[in-house]
């Protein structure tokens, strides 16, 4: 029987953290509303706005989410044209809430990320804050995450609102549990407990009992998880807020699922059902039905969680919820697993599949692998077991070396912010020192000219020293964060081509290829290493350009053999994709004045990234003409094309990359390197590009030496 696991539920019911933010914007509404600028062009459309925003919030919180989209569209529109900075920041704010609703936090980042600076000095600037900062979480950015919380905390304490204060400690909590640290999550949540103390507010307790029992929950504390959570029910029961009884219902329906109760999980599921139907919760609706599944599943009742399991499927599909797609695929593969029906335990296993990799979730994808492979061994069918197994052992190798770099951010955040704190507890103390000070010098009148002079060189010295240290800090930052750029994408694409010639000596082993295939493979793979040895020159050269520096050498260097050498060395490449080179520059005498050595990185490079991006079949154009002074060397192929935005940062390091038509890789350095060289040598590399329709790259090189 698979293992009973509560994380996907758990991380589902952190929806409830956004019920507490909805309370602070329900609270602010109100407030926006009396910054409106009666006598301007715009108030109708104000006022519709903060109508509209209104409307949108009741739907959200009803879970009505196909009239909140276009509702949202139109407010959107609106507040593009509004001068009320408050009306924005409503729209923006039920943008966010509804892209986590829809577990889209990807969408929010591009909507809110780039205007978050201005919407953060609005009414509603530290709840958008706090709901990108879940949206940072939850696409696994949790060091964003941290640091923004962090800055939101700030402004809360300088605001004086507590409230605020314990929500952000529990989302940091939150954040916190994602990376794997389970002390600092603890930490945050007694940090927020101590902060609600004296407070009315219930309903935050109540969210917050609910967290500590996830997380002990999570770390399998079963005992005191349970003891969180009943708290939490007893009091939702006593207040008679459903949704909190139905939130805090389904958690400890999960630990009595996984400490063996499953009569009485299964009473507890069943109260969240009829609670969900109530409050027209479909996400919960779903939920109750996949648990008493799994309930009845952990009970031996196959036929009873087949029937729950597939209620839910058509209740996932009916309302969109793409993970409870995943889970009641995962939970019917279990039972068929169990009643020894492979053929269609593997058939939900591979729909699991597929439903993890479009969310990209890693952990369910290496779950759905590792099940698949378990399940066609069970049935005999090795080969298929051990292709699952080899993408398995694949996926996690990948996720280890992920795990390495994210780890060591930890780290460096964790350091971070205990400096931090070290720094105000210095400056409170400071601060205080520098009151008794005051009195003591209002009683000592003789020495205040001398203890104020004191006083102000002292401050400015720390300013400069503060200054210094935030330089050279801030250098050591862009070091780092370069370096590990570096050997993040240099670890990464030299495994393709290392995997390739595993994958090829492994099917040597099996004895099962052809010749034809054989050659063809053999092919692919010197095209592929090729590749790789262009970007690895690629990374030698930035990372000596970055270390000490380039000086140019010119020389009056012919183009014709220059580039007859390098297409030399491309012919793998270019056969194996059928692609057509024409060098009109052959044998026509053309030279430049410029360092061949750079010239050659620079062409070497201009002419991979042409074949890279021209599909099969294609044409690649190279040809020299004068202009002016200078040379114009130009390099066209057909391939796929650019838009405005990939133009825009084209010779950006590490910014522009993608992959190629048959799936090259590259790091996103290589342009960069190119315009750097041309500039170094007197030169200038430009593009020109049509979605669909090609490139052109022209680099301008002068013709001869510069007279005397």
């Amino acid at each position: 029987m698979d293992k009973i696991t509560p994380n996907f539920w758990h991380i589902m019911n952190r929806r409830i953290v956004l019920l507490l933010l909805f309370f602070f914007g329900i609270a602010s509404v109100g407030e926006a509303r009396q910054h409106e600028m009666p006598g301007s062009e715009n108030e109708s459309d104000a006022a519709f706005l903060h109508h509209l925003n209104d409307q949108i919030e009741s739907w959200l919180e009803r879970a009505v989410m196909d009239s909140a989209r276009v509702a949202l569209d139109r407010a959107l529109y609106l507040a593009e044209q509004t001068d009320d900075p408050d009306a924005r920041a409503d729209t923006y704010f039920n943008l966010s809430t509804f892209y986590l609703y829809q577990r889209q936090p990807d969408s929010l980042l591009y909507y809110v990320e780039d205007i978050f600076p201005e919407l953060l000095e609005s009414s509603k600037g530290i709840q958008i804050g706090n709901l990108l900062a879940v949206a940072y979480n939850r696409s696994n950015q949790n060091v964003r995450a941290i640091e923004l919380h962090q800055l939101l905390l700030n402004r809360a304490k300088e605001e004086g609102n507590i409230r605020y204060q314990y929500v952000i400690r529990q989302n940091m909590g939150n954040a916190f549990r994602q990376l794997g640290d389970m002390d600092a999550a603890v930490n945050s949540y007694l940090e927020a407990l101590e902060l609600m103390e004296g407070s009315d507010d219930r309903n935050a307790m109540m969210v917050l009992l609910d967290n500590l029992g996830n997380l002990n929950t999570e770390i399998e504390n079963f005992e005191l998880a349970e003891i969180y959570v009943s708290r939490a029910l007893e009091m939702a029961l006593s207040d008679g807020i459903l949704t909190n009884q139905l939130t805090s219902s389904l958690n400890l329906g999960i630990i009595y699922n996984l400490t063996g109760r499953h009569e009485a999980a299964i009473e507890l599921f069943e109260d969240v059902l009829e609670l969900s139907l109530q409050l027209g919760s479909r996400f919960s609706e779903v939920q109750a039905l996949y648990n008493i599944g799994e309930a009845h599943k952990n009970r031996g009742n196959f036929e009873l969680a087949v029937g729950f399991f597939n209620n839910s499927m058509q209740k996932s599909q009916e309302y969109g919820v793409g993970l409870g797609i995943y889970y009641n695929s995962t939970g019917l593969g279990g039972v068929y697993r169990e009643l020894g029906e492979s053929s269609l335990a593997i058939a939900n296993y591979e729909k699991a599949l597929e439903v993890a990799e479009a969310f990209d979730a890693t952990d369910l994808i290496l779950e759905s692998l590792q099940r698949l492979s378990e399940v066609h061994e069970v049935s005999s069918d090795t080969s298929a077991a051990f292709l699952y197994l080899k993408r398995y052992t694949a996926k996690r190798d990948t996720i280890n070396l992920a795990e390495r770099d994210e780890a060591l951010a930890r780290q460096e955040v964790l350091l971070g912010l205990r400096l931090e704190q070290e720094t105000r507890e210095l400056t409170e103390q400071a601060l205080e020192a520098q009151k008794r000070n005051t009195r003591i010098i209002l009683s000592l009148l003789g020495i205040l000219a001398a203890a104020f002079l004191f006083l102000i060189l002292s401050n400015y010295k720390i300013r400069k020293i503060n200054k210094l240290l935030n330089r050279q800090s801030k250098e050591l930052a862009d070091l780092n964060e370069k370096r590990n750029q570096l050997l993040s994408v240099l670890s990464h694409d030299l495994r393709t081509p290392l995997s390739s010639l595993q994958s090829l000596i492994e099917l040597l082993k099996l004895n099962t290829l052809e010749k034809g295939d054989l050659d063809s493979l053999l092919e692919k793979i010197d095209a592929s290493i090729g590749s790789e040895i262009v970007t690895l020159g690629n990374y030698l050269e930035w990372a000596k350009s970055q270390q000490t520096g380039i000086t140019p050498a010119p020389e009056q260097v012919e183009l014709s053999p220059l580039i007859g050498e390098i297409l030399e060395t491309m012919e793998s490449a270019k056969k194996s994709k059928g692609i057509e080179i024409r060098n009109l520059a052959e044998n026509n005498g053309t030279s430049v004045y410029a360092d061949i050595q750079l010239l050659r990185v620079i062409l070497r490079n201009l002419i991979s990234n042409a074949i890279k991006f021209t599909s099969n079949g294609g044409h690649i154009e190279i040809s020299a003409a004068e202009a002016d002074s200078d040379i114009v060397i130009t390099i066209s192929d057909s391939g796929v094309g650019m838009t405005p935005k990939e133009q825009a940062n084209l010779f950006k390091a590490f910014v522009h990359s993608k992959q190629g038509t048959e799936g090259e890789s590259g790091a996103g350095i290589g342009l960069s390197i190119c315009h750097d060289f041309a500039e170094k040598q007197n030169g200038s590399l430009s593009c020109s590009s049509k979605p669909g329709e090609g490139s052109d790259f022209y680099l301008r090189l002068p013709k001869n030496a510069p007279s005397a």
